[in-house]
């Protein structure tokens, strides 16, 4: 759910880039955000829609690298994603 709710808060920055800057396109932070969005999105509701489900470290990881977008609340996000899925609890609760 984390996860989602990391990829829906990338969406705006990609919006908000494509329609007030039109120079910015070449800047490869926006491309970073989209795919980051949409891996993001699709792990997340993978992971709603499934009792088992893996979540894949790289993900977090991306939404970490996100910071050079200056998102805050990607890496926020990262950070405790990383942090949760290193917890054995929360590993064993996954495998049920």
């Amino acid at each position: 759910m984390m996860i989602c709710i990391g990829g829906l808060g990338l969406l705006g920055i990609p919006v908000l880039v494509l329609w007030t800057w039109g120079i910015l396109l070449f800047w490869p932070g926006t491309y970073l955000a989209i795919a980051t969005t949409i891996l993001a999105l699709v792990y997340g509701i993978i992971g709603i829609n499934t009792s088992h489900c893996r979540i894949p470290k790289f993900v977090p990881i991306l939404l970490i690298v996100n910071v050079i977008n200056c998102d805050v609340i990607s890496l926020t996000v990262g950070v405790l994603t990383l942090v949760f899925l290193a917890d054995s609890d929360v590993q064993a609760y996954l495998e049920e």
